[in-house]
């Protein structure tokens, strides 16, 4: 079977989940707000799962007393409850206490916490943060994660890129083995271009599978937006994290060992990074040249 080359119908498959996976929508992750003057609150709510229980909150708070400026709602995996983020703005009258007891009385709500900002500066104080359903997460900004990467290739020179191509291999593998025992391995297969998604849902930039052979054991992935590439100038190819994340999800989702060589890249003036996988008999030698 291959997803790409094998047959038309193939191909369609994989264009039509590439579109899907294409977006130009930009997700605002809240850590904290700020707004000078502005009187901010955040409410944390467990309500019952149960289609309407959400339309009832929002429709139930005052206009214009509270003017929402942001939401979050997650499913219903706590204890079978379902917890919405509420983040607002309230007349200087409301208070945190007030806006509390107003969503305990709702129908569906189960409990609410309301905690207000100081002099326009509201930071979210939700802990532990958990990746759906999954496990627990923290974040970074990019800038701060490709600090850390570009200090670890100045610190140890070749030596650097060999350890960060081995980290993004681990972390594909042990990421990538988790997911496919939430999907399975066939349907992953079946689905691989859509599950790039998986690669943007996280930040790292976007991801798409141009070819995809499992009879021949080889890939080609194209990267836009590669975190580690963009804003750098080298001669040859420079991603190795990224190089390392894909071949350790291709090697999960083969159970082989396999080779990953970058031929395109945003770091020597091309549009994207792209990287060429093949399944082999026993884990290659790790380049310590990039690409």
């Amino acid at each position: 079977m291959t997803a790409h080359e094998s047959s038309s119908g193939s191909s369609k498959k994989l264009a039509a989940d590439a579109a899907v996976s294409r977006s130009d929508r930009p997700k605002c992750v809240p850590v904290y707000f700020y707004e000078p003057g502005r009187h901010l609150f955040h409410a944390w709510i467990a309500m019952a799962h149960e289609p309407g229980t959400l339309a009832r909150i929002l429709n139930s708070l005052p206009v214009p007393a509270i003017n929402l400026f942001h939401l979050t709602a997650s499913d219903g995996s706590h204890d079978g409850l379902s917890i919405a983020h509420l983040y607002a703005e309230a007349d200087a009258e409301m208070t945190p206490q007030e806006l509390g007891a107003l969503l305990r009385k709702i129908p569906g709500v189960t409990d609410a916490r309301v905690e207000g900002g100081i002099d326009g500066l509201l930071i979210d104080t939700s802990y532990p943060l958990q990746i759906t359903r999954g496990p627990q997460a923290l974040i970074l900004d990019r800038q701060q994660l490709v600090g850390m990467v570009d200090e670890v290739r100045e610190k140890f020179g070749s030596g650097g890129a060999v350890l960060l191509y081995d980290q993004g291999l681990s972390l594909g593998r042990e990421s990538w083995n988790e997911f496919l025992k939430l999907v399975g391995r066939k349907f992953a297969v079946q689905h691989l271009s859509y599950l790039g998604n998986w690669h943007s849902a996280r930040g790292l930039g976007r991801m798409e599978v141009v070819e995809f052979n499992l009879e021949r054991g080889g890939a080609r992935i194209r990267v836009t937006d590669n975190f580690e590439c963009v804003g750098h100038t080298t001669p040859t190819p420079y991603s190795q994290l990224l190089r390392g994340l894909i071949a350790g999800l291709l090697s999960a989702l083969w159970e082989s060992p396999v080779g990953c060589r970058e031929t395109h890249c945003v770091a020597v003036g091309e549009a994207y990074c792209e990287f060429e996988v093949e399944r082999v008999a026993s884990e290659p030698v790790n380049e310590i040249l990039p690409g």
